[in-house]
């Protein structure tokens, strides 16, 4: 259905998109670029013909089926090589790009272990070579996970339509989204978000809500917002670190080396707006 779809909008707009005949006989598919071919999918899924008008003025414009055949071709190449792109982006297989990222978070701060009495029950859960919280950039979120600025928003539409957004939250807490416009995200959920963009975008894919939907929409998160903790008391490292919101309290724990001698692994707080929302007991 989507290549009889293409067809119609090569006979409806050719001419305006790329400066050929009305006829679409005279279209050569060899000739278009990817991008090309692109924006004409881009633009068919926008207005939502029906299979039949589709079938209808394609045969009624006579193009052939030599080229149906190689736009046929065209068309799956191109969404291959997209589909690869997308899913290198958001799975991390892209090694050095993932190295780059991880560059702008903390590393662990180094602690003297000679001048540590290590008799402290749980020193080496932080400060052994053999055993690491390092924090994780790559790890799917829970849907409770709450967004914020700087966080990627993936939308995928696939079935009837098929479309693909990257969005990344403004600091105002918005995402735009073509012919919606801005949706707020920030502060919610992402169980919330998802069905919160849903919503809005059954305005241009209506059959999202429909009774037995041939259109489907799916929700995740790409590179996530880089969060700052700052660690204070009797700790080895006191300071502000620089995490993926995908961190733990262990995982900062790490960073900072753990409680010192002085210390408590028995009580450790998790404050929020000046206010402890959590304890932590790690024995």
């Amino acid at each position: 259905m989507r290549i009889i779809l293409i067809l119609t909008f090569l006979v409806l707009s050719v001419s305006s998109f790329y400066s050929l005949a009305q006829n679409p006989a005279s279209v050569n598919v060899n000739e278009l670029s990817d991008d090309q071919i692109v924006k004409i999918i881009s633009e068919i899924e926008k207005r939502g013909m029906s299979e039949s008008d589709a079938i209808a003025l394609a045969r009624a414009r006579g193009m052939s089926q030599s080229q149906i055949e190689i736009l046929k071709k065209r068309i799956e190449e191109t969404k291959t090589k997209n589909a690869q792109k997308s899913h290198r982006k958001v799975t991390g297989l892209d090694v050095v790009n993932s190295e780059t990222k991880a560059d702008k978070f903390s590393q662990k701060a180094k602690v003297d272990s000679t001048v540590v009495d290590q008799r402290i029950f749980g020193f080496s859960l932080f400060n052994n070579d053999k055993l690491t919280f390092d924090p994780s950039v790559n790890i799917p979120v829970s849907q409770g996970y709450v967004l914020g600025a700087g966080d990627e928003l993936i939308i995928e539409v696939w079935g009837l339509s098929q479309q693909s957004y990257n969005l990344t939250i403004d600091r105002n807490g918005t995402v735009q989204i073509p012919l919606i416009g801005p949706v707020s995200v920030g502060g919610v959920t992402l169980g919330e978000a998802t069905s919160m963009l849903e919503s809005r975008m059954s305005s241009i894919y209506s059959d999202l809500k429909s009774g037995s939907p041939r259109t489907f929409m799916s929700v995740r998160t790409g590179e996530l917002k880089p969060v700052k903790i700052s660690v204070i008391g009797e700790v080895f490292a006191p300071g502000t670190y620089t995490v993926p919101g995908t961190a733990s309290l262990f995982n900062v724990l790490y960073l900072s080396g753990g409680p010192s001698a002085n210390g408590s692994f028995r009580d450790i707080k998790l404050i929020r707006a000046g206010k402890v929302v959590a304890n932590l007991d790690v024995y």
